[in-house]
């Protein structure tokens, strides 16, 4: 009958395994090749409303700006006039995303921003070097790049009067404007553009950072003329997952859940330097139409193979292995795979007369699961539970008491032997988990004569209230 019973488990776990690998790999073929199209497509719409931009910059600086009249102004200097002259057009432009109309002197000084007209003056040396190079090169530029008040996707044409280079000027629009272009395309969609802090911090006037807002990851900005990622639509594990994506951002497409894929497309500046990220959010039905199927397979394949096994099982009869394999996993939490409060009463019964016992709690479960979802916090039980495992005897018992809290059960061994091991698992556990910070409480107590098992329980358990309440992460004894 064991034999009957190995054979049976192989045959079961192997076929679950084989229709798991094909289902799976079939699955996440699928995925990347949608991840991939999804990138590729996001790229080029993105590329298109670019070019469409410079396209309307090139007509206005070629119809309107290049003309001796205008040019006439600029160079005998005359401010205002300049100002008043091209008012009307800035104005109409700015309804198609345009965010500056600047012109510059040939030293590369600010001569007449119509967003800020009253702001003129100061150099832009080493703040925009793309005026720089029209200046060296003689040239239009066309690129992104931050300024002292705006960034914005940059097209900037060279000046020329009688001959004569006489500055330059810059028709560049917003991130907003490429986000209008591509909305009928991607109508459901959301839309952000990130920068590096550093940048921002180095280029533009501290009065003006208040166009920007600290994103998660503490070292980028979001610029707020486009910040879509609050909008009420924007389901709540998507904006959860964005802050994941952020402690390390990478250009390409993400998966979230199978339901949405959020793009980030790298945005260069004009020494190619990547200074940021243009972010693209959109519903995925497709991928959730791939992943609705996979479960479908997997699960056909997985009750095909258990219809199977379970014919086997009533053959060889197996009822009583059966019914012994049921009762073990009652014993056992499914997440954490510790024992439970069932198994530790069976198991105290076997306890010897000396016994100690410490009680554990993670620190501020709740917050965890508040802040970064409940799966965080499944991962953090799993690692808790695993670093327990490892710094306690084979013959010690591990049991996860409920929610966060846990005891560890120490045969033969002495109130002040189970504080050394509470002391080394307290420290231990700041660094269970790679990428947070978690912290736990101990109470621990020894088993005295004539004390039953629940009166060494509570008072373990009333040590670790009292080391919750004296300022958590801490351990405190019980001494009858």
């Amino acid at each position: 009958m064991r034999r009957g019973w190995v054979v049976l488990g192989l045959f079961f776990f192997v076929s679950v395994g084989l229709v798991w690998l094909v289902t799976s790999l079939d699955f996440q073929e699928k995925k990347q090749i949608y991840l991939q199209k999804e990138f590729d497509d996001d790229r080029h719409f993105y590329e298109i409303a670019k070019k469409d931009l410079q396209n309307i910059a090139n007509i206005v600086f070629h119809t309107v700006i290049d003309k001796e009249d205008i040019k006439k102004l600029f160079v005998q200097r005359r401010r205002e006039e300049l100002y008043h002259h091209l008012l009307p057009l800035y104005r109409y432009l700015r309804q198609f995303g345009l965010r500056q109309l600047h012109f510059h002197l040939p030293n590369v000084q600010s001569f007449l921003r119509f967003h800020r007209p009253q702001k003129y003056g100061d150099s832009l040396l080493g703040i925009r070097l793309s005026i720089e190079k029209v200046v060296k090169e003689k040239r239009e530029v066309h690129c992104f790049e931050e300024g002292r008040i705006f960034n914005g996707f940059r097209n900037i044409y060279p000046l020329f009067y009688d001959g004569n280079y006489i500055g330059s000027v810059e028709i560049s629009f917003s991130p907003k404007a490429i986000a209008e272009i591509l909305h009928p395309y991607f109508p459901q969609a959301f839309f952000g553009l990130l920068l590096s802090k550093e940048l921002v911090n180095r280029k533009v006037f501290y009065q003006e950072r208040k166009n920007y807002l600290l994103a998660s990851n503490k070292h980028m900005y979001w610029d707020k003329g486009l910040l879509d990622i609050e909008k009420e639509h924007i389901p709540p594990y998507v904006q959860n997952r964005l802050v994941e994506i952020l402690h390390d951002p990478k250009e390409g497409s993400y998966n979230i859940e199978h339901k949405y894929v959020l793009t980030l497309l790298s945005v260069s500046n004009c020494s190619g330097q990547k200074v940021g990220f243009f972010l693209i959010g959109k519903p995925a039905p497709l991928l959730l139409r791939f992943y609705h199927s996979y479960i479908f397979y997997l699960v056909s394949g997985i009750v095909a193979v258990g219809l199977l096994v379970l014919l086997l099982f009533f053959l060889w009869k197996g009822q009583y292995e059966y019914t012994t394999k049921l009762r073990e996993a009652s014993m056992k939490d499914p997440l954490t795979k510790l024992f439970n409060r069932r198994a530790f009463y069976n198991y105290a019964k076997t306890l010897p007369s000396r016994w100690s016992i410490i009680y554990c709690d993670i620190d501020y479960f709740k917050k965890i699961n508040d802040l970064y979802g409940h799966e965080k916090g499944d991962e953090v039980l799993k690692h808790v539970a695993a670093l327990l495992q490892r710094y306690t005897r084979a013959s010690d018992f591990v049991v996860r008491w409920g929610g966060e809290e846990f005891l560890i059960v120490l045969p033969s061994v002495s109130l002040t032997d189970a504080l050394h091991l509470a002391k080394r698992l307290r420290k231990a556990v700041h660094n269970a988990v790679e990428d947070l910070r978690v912290s736990c409480s101990f109470g621990v107590a020894e088993h005295e004569e004539q004390e039953s098992i629940d009166e060494t329980v509570k008072r373990a358990d009333e040590a670790l209230y009292k080391a919750k309440e004296s300022g958590r992460d801490r351990i405190e004894l019980s001494k009858k």
